[in-house]
């Protein structure tokens, strides 16, 4: 082509091609634009509210079968696109309209597909029209969407979510991508929708694009998250980005915590994998998280081995010392019945101590003994591990105490380097500290429970938390407590 057509009624466009296939008939939609333009709140808005879903393309602004062939299966006759039928057959030899089709299907025969697509690449009309019929989304838009649209929602969710887990993954949309609030749960469900929906554009060797280029294909297209998602930064210059390599793989991978991915985190590193050789270590009774696996076997389903995979149980303690395992052992009896506990090692001649306390003073006394703790152990350090709803108002008590003590997460601190940390029970896996002192393990162990009307009932989430908030100590233990203690721990 020499100049751009402008497609503002129905045209025949040349691509260059000799046999009869060499033209494409372009028909212009109901406003002069290219089929399908509803406009950001047109019919293609399933949430009604102009929210920028995906567009259905105008199925009124498309000719059908009966635009070319009468009722009968005849020619069109007199209607109103009479003359098209009758156009493509005298293109293609046949002046009745149908008796061209064997020399279509002749041509079709001998058509070279790849050279026929380079030359309609180059028509922008059908470039444009295609992209309105069928929009190329990346996973972060498609999970946009889907997040960004009740009924999508609803449908994607129907037997498979209830209608207040479905309430609960709504957003309102953002006006860019970099602007959605992702979170570190999001970085699976984009990677299967990229699984799902593949490369946006094929790639291709023939030409290099600059480095500008290619960090901007990598954002928009497929590998790393938008700006301001700090887990996963858009890649710097150098970079080798998915655009030219596709996902990135691993001749080996060693995953530690392994029990707290979920399945769709498990299936992110089964991608990533070359050969499935994979070393992935963990604890099922310490699996905290909604998705916590029943069994090895559930996890190795999900990593998809190209082999049968090896087992190897690890059932010696060299942390945690024999006075703290005893303890533990029984809310683990409850967690996880038919799990072992492991077989300590060694003795830390300090039993754990219980005290109790009338519920008004429970935030008192667990600062005072987290000070008695921090001078036992010192120059050590001691974590105190309390329910999250109770969190705040221990944290401030021991701040007003000047004690030192930090919240960890905050990134203004010193972090877990500090000598006195207060975090949430459920977030100490993986951690470990000289001294621990756990508050109101009844709450612990009720876990999503709390806050339900009645005293608290354990959970079998909530006791996994209880477990490994008992193992976190590598010295001494104490608890406070002022409701009855949950089924399972003794102390005394």
């Amino acid at each position: 082509m020499d100049e751009d057509v402008s497609v503002d009624e129905d045209v025949t466009v040349d691509v260059g091609l000799d046999d009869g296939l060499g033209q494409l008939l372009l028909f212009p939609g109901a406003d002069g634009g290219p089929a399908g333009d509803d406009g950001p709140e047109g019919d293609g808005d399933p949430a009604g509210d102009g929210a920028g879903d995906v567009d259905a393309p105008g199925a009124d602004d498309f000719l059908g079968a009966d635009d070319f062939l009468g009722a009968e299966g005849g020619p069109a006759g007199d209607g109103p696109d009479a003359g098209l039928a009758d156009g493509i057959g005298d293109d293609l030899g046949g002046g009745d309209g149908i008796g061209g089709i064997d020399e279509l299907t002749a041509a079709a025969d001998e058509l070279d597909v790849e050279e026929f697509g380079r030359r309609v690449r180059r028509v922008p009309e059908l470039a444009e029209a295609l992209d309105r019929m069928w929009p190329r989304l990346a996973p972060h838009e498609l999970l946009h969407d889907l997040y960004g649209a009740r009924p999508l929602l609803v449908a994607a969710g129907q037997g498979v979510l209830t209608p207040a887990e479905q309430t609960l993954l709504y957003r309102s949309r953002s006006r860019a991508l970099d602007e959605v609030p992702w979170t570190a749960a999001d970085a699976a469900l984009v990677d299967e929708a990229r699984a799902i929906l593949g490369p946006r554009r094929a790639k291709s060797r023939r030409s290099r694009p600059d480095n500008r280029e290619r960090l901007e294909r990598a954002r928009e297209e497929v590998g790393y998250w938008p700006s301001g998602f700090e887990l996963s930064p858009t890649p710097g210059a150098g970079v080798r980005t998915v655009d030219e390599d596709g996902i990135r793989s691993y001749g080996h991978i060693v995953v530690d915590e392994v029990q707290d991915l979920s399945p769709l985190q498990l299936r992110m590193l089964a991608r990533r994998s070359l050969s499935g050789s994979m070393t992935v270590v963990g604890d099922i009774a310490q699996a905290t998280g909604p998705w916590a696996p029943s069994g090895w076997a559930e996890i190795a389903t999900h990593l998809t081995p190209t082999k049968e995979p090896r087992l190897t149980e690890l059932t010696v303690s060299y942390r945690t010392p024999a006075e703290v395992v005893e303890v533990a052992a029984g809310v683990l009896a409850v967690a996880a019945p038919g799990v072992a506990p492991p077989r300590p090692v060694r003795r830390s001649g300090h039993r754990p101590t219980v005290t109790e306390v009338p519920p008004g003073a429970l935030a008192d006394r667990a600062a005072a003994v987290a000070e008695q703790e921090v001078a036992a152990v010192a120059p050590g350090r001691v974590a105190v591990l309390v329910p999250g709803p109770l969190h705040g108002e221990i944290l401030r008590v021991l701040v007003a105490r000047e004690s030192g003590a930090v919240d960890p997460r905050d990134p203004r601190g010193p972090g877990l380097a500090a000598s006195l940390v207060v975090l949430p029970a459920d977030e100490a896996n993986g951690l470990e500290f000289d001294s621990v002192v756990v508050v109101e393990p009844a709450l612990v162990a009720a876990g999503d429970g709390v806050g339900r009307e009645g005293p608290p009932a354990p959970t079998t989430r909530g006791l996994r938390a209880l477990y490994v908030a008992l193992t976190r100590p590598t010295q001494r233990m104490a608890v406070v407590h002022s409701l009855p203690l949950p089924t399972g721990l003794a102390l005394g």
